[in-house]
């Protein structure tokens, strides 16, 4: 057979290419790598005042109405028109300064690329594994049901915007009513993963199942069927290249599959679901005011008389109210006295309670903890089951166990075997011959 043979027609070593003596970087002008810093600084000055001049205006004060009304008395009327003049400058910015357009683009997107980019890199040197498994779990709740995320998100957008903005009072009714929907949405889902975890971690072993299972997979790592079919009894260094290419597939495969599922057993044991689980039930919070201020905004333009106000009143009053009722609680400046501003006020409580209990069960009861150890034990065995099937293909095919394998790989100068013994280093030997253990908890 192919594999009680084939280690002795392999050529000694594969043919191996003449170092690169040229260097592949080309050398960066100084003068540039100054003018890019000085671009960057300048973009980044201009971010901060766009940011910090738009949260001023939504939140404390209206600066270019006022300023407007200061200038121009009698030409109120322009402000009507501030978006279409925004359109019209972004506009002319495309068509007049497009070599800037990346640097006027990383001044609209500032917000994003400071969170998922900039964020992220500072903090890399804290980076771990048990970290990344956590962010997957963010993203898979994220892609979850996408494009109804999406169309929520989106719908919340364009209702907060209108009732910031819209004057008609009939536009208030059907603009709370959608907001009030997808609030009550985003709960279902809050406590839907809250009572059912494991679907997320289960799906780890999902997709680990498809990718050690796959025809494709499977035929990578098989002996190459020139080799099979050849009666050489030594083989060239083309076909020897071959077969050290799909052994090192099928040993990287196996690998990292041991080392995902140990990774996995990590974050088990680690505090990241309580971390994970704390951090998702603060964004729900204000989440909540945030929505809440929004409901209460339209309710007040769509009838005055359901609140008692104070003094002049901004986005920030409103906030303030939509957290003081969390604690069933008010504020000076604005009182509520009709039926729908009380209804809704306690209706806020109902909903501080619900994030109070559900972070109970969550946190000190250790229930969400439980189930995720449960299924997360399920998902390493998964695992090791699947790279099992693997293993004893491999050693069927070559007639060598995966270590004995990456050995052999080494005396024949594989490329890949760098990453293979990286991965086999980063497992401890003990993880392979045992189940998960059972939880301490």
């Amino acid at each position: 057979m192919v594999a009680q043979d084939i280690w002795d027609r392999l050529s000694p070593k594969p043919n191996e290419e003449e170092p690169s003596t040229k260097s592949s970087r080309t050398p960066v002008d100084p003068a540039t790598q100054r003018s890019k810093r000085r671009r960057k600084r300048v973009a980044r000055i201009a971010a901060f005042a766009f940011w910090s001049y738009l949260l001023i205006k939504v939140f404390v004060w209206d600066i270019d109405y006022e300023l407007l009304r200061w200038l121009f008395p009698d030409a109120p009327w322009v402000l009507d028109l501030r978006v279409v003049a925004a359109a019209a400058i972004f506009l002319a910015a495309v068509h007049v300064f497009q070599k800037y357009m990346r640097w006027i683009l990383y001044v609209l997107f500032a917000p994003f690329i400071f969170t998922f980019w900039y964020l992220p890199r500072r903090l890399r040197r804290f980076f771990n594994w048990v970290g990344a498994i956590a962010l997957t779990s963010v993203g898979y709740s994220i892609n979850s049901s996408f494009k109804a995320n999406v169309t929520a998100r989106t719908a919340e957008g364009v209702c907060i915007f209108l009732i910031a903005g819209a004057k008609p009072r009939y536009l208030m009714v059907p603009l709370a009513s959608i907001l009030t929907l997808c609030l009550i949405r985003t709960y279902i889902r809050a406590l839907r993963r809250t009572f059912w975890p494991e679907e997320f971690l289960r799906k780890h072993a999902s997709v680990a199942r498809k990718i050690l299972q796959s025809g494709q997979l499977i035929q990578w790592a098989s002996v190459p069927d020139a080799v099979r079919k050849s009666r050489a009894r030594r083989l060239n260094p083309k076909l020897t290249e071959q077969v050290t290419q799909n052994l090192s597939y099928a040993l990287i495969a196996i690998k990292a599959s041991h080392f995902y599922a140990y990774q996995l057993e990590r974050y088990r044991r680690s505090p990241g679901p309580f971390i994970l689980g704390m951090l998702s039930y603060s964004v729900l919070f204000l989440y909540t005011v945030g929505v809440t201020a929004a409901i209460n905004v339209a309710v007040f333009k769509f009838s005055p008389t359901e609140f008692k106000i104070e003094g002049d009143i901004s986005a920030l009053n409103w906030l303030h109210y939509s957290l003081s009722a969390f604690y069933v609680n008010g504020i000076d400046e604005i009182a509520p006295i009709g039926g729908i501003a009380v209804g809704v006020k306690m209706a806020s409580g109902i909903l501080a309670g619900v994030i109070l209990v559900t972070l109970l069960l969550n946190g000190f009861l250790s229930y969400r903890h439980k189930r995720e150890d449960e299924a997360t034990r399920e998902a390493i065995q998964s695992i090791k089951n699947d790279s099992g099937h693997l293993i004893r293909m491999v050693q069927s095919e070559y007639n060598v166990t995966p270590s004995e394998a990456a050995r052999r790989l080494q005396s024949l100068g594989a490329t890949s075997v760098g990453l293979i013994l990286w991965l086999s280093s980063k497992v401890p030997g003990n993880f392979l011959d045992t189940d998960p253990p059972e939880s301490e908890n």
